[in-house]
């Protein structure tokens, strides 16, 4: 809720200014009776609005208004009270950081109308700021997904991959548990992958089910969306076995989708206070890229394992022309996985076939 600091010596003027403000409708005021008080509040608890007598004991209000500029910057709003018209007060009122004066007796509507004014501009002041900071961190966190993806693009083994993506997920978004599970389609299971950050080998290797068609109607993850539960235990879509087993507080699922196909979920759990938007939306915009990476590592290890058949077929019969096909799974052709380059298998040579023939037929 926002605040008005009132700063006068005389308690009748500061019970009149507190009264008015709450007559109309404004926020809760707090009061000060000299400049050092007024700045010990505005240490204490952040205020929106200073209306500063001139005249106060000790420090004078010019002073005070100078040191509250020096200490909050331009964007407090400063209303100044003066018994005086005099134009020379007024003019080191303005040196000092002043933004408007009021001149006792004091006329209400030009009270009601100030102040009502220079809320709203230190509203907008604060929602321009709030969405500042909201745009760098976002940008932090962006880069922060770029430096995982290039770091994963160097990764081959698939433990090693679960535990980086896993711990440095769980740090982006403050997760004291973060899970990759994969999706098998030939048994139609879901099961954590080994290493969790955050959860023993035991207990992650127990994260297996089987997705029954009766859970569609509960949430469906081939959908896309991603799901959040901030209280698991009381939450009827989620599966209770798995509630149970894991005892999560609070829980956000995201699948991994790639051109159509199910890999799988991140999961990240127990966060303190619960999984906000801005963590769903970070996970989903991770959860893309390593889905097409887990799909090529997947399309990568198949062509392998029939590429090693292919040679021991090769071996049996004695024959050689499908050797070269046994090779071309390489490192090489792993890194244009990674990279996202498409490649293909190389044609056996042809070791014996002339480059030209010659004319049938006798010399003349």
């Amino acid at each position: 809720m926002s605040r008005i600091l009132v700063v006068d010596d005389e308690p009748s003027i500061t019970k009149t200014l507190v009264d008015l403000l709450a007559l109309h409708h404004f926020p809760a005021a707090v009061t000060a009776g000299s400049g050092e008080e007024a700045l010990e509040v505005l240490a204490r608890e952040p205020c929106d609005l200073v209306i500063l007598d001139v005249r106060l004991p000790g420090i004078s209000g010019f002073e005070t208004c100078a040191r509250i500029r020096e200490t909050y910057g331009p964007s407090l709003p400063i209303i100044m009270l003066t018994a005086f018209g005099d134009p020379a007060a007024i003019r080191q009122g303005h040196e000092v950081g002043a933004d408007d004066f009021l001149t006792k007796p004091l006329d209400t509507p030009s009270l009601v109308l100030k102040v009502r004014a220079f809320l709203r501009y230190k509203g907008v002041h604060d929602e321009v700021v709030r969405a500042r900071e909201e745009a760098q961190a976002h940008a932090r966190d962006l880069a922060l997904l770029h430096e995982i993806g290039r770091d994963w693009s160097l990764i081959a083994e698939p433990e090693e991959f679960n535990r980086m993506v896993t711990q440095r997920l769980a740090g982006l978004i403050g997760a004291p548990v973060c899970v990759i599970a994969l999706y098998d389609p030939a048994t139609r299971v879901m099961s954590a992958s080994i290493p969790a950050h955050g959860l023993p080998d035991e207990l992650a290797r127990k994260i297996r089910y089987e997705v029954k068609p009766e859970y569609r109607s509960l949430w469906n993850f081939r959908s896309g969306r991603p799901y959040v539960s901030n209280r698991p235990q009381s939450d009827s879509r989620l599966i209770p076995e798995m509630v149970k087993l894991t005892r999560i507080q609070s829980v956000v699922l995201v699948p991994m989708l790639s051109e159509g196909h199910v890999l799988g979920l991140l999961v990240a759990a127990n966060k303190r206070g619960g999984f906000t938007s801005n963590d769903v939306r970070l996970l989903s915009i991770f959860a893309g890229p390593a889905a097409s990476f887990l799909r090529s590592r997947r399309i990568f290890e198949r062509q392998r394992r029939h590429a090693a058949v292919a040679q021991r077929m090769s071996d049996l019969a004695g024959a050689r022309p499908l050797l070269p096909m046994a090779r071309a799974i390489s490192s090489a052709n792993w890194r244009s996985f990674r990279a996202g380059r498409r490649w293909s298998m190389p044609r056996p040579r042809n070791r014996s076939r002339p480059s030209s023939f010659p004319r049938s037929g006798c010399a003349t």
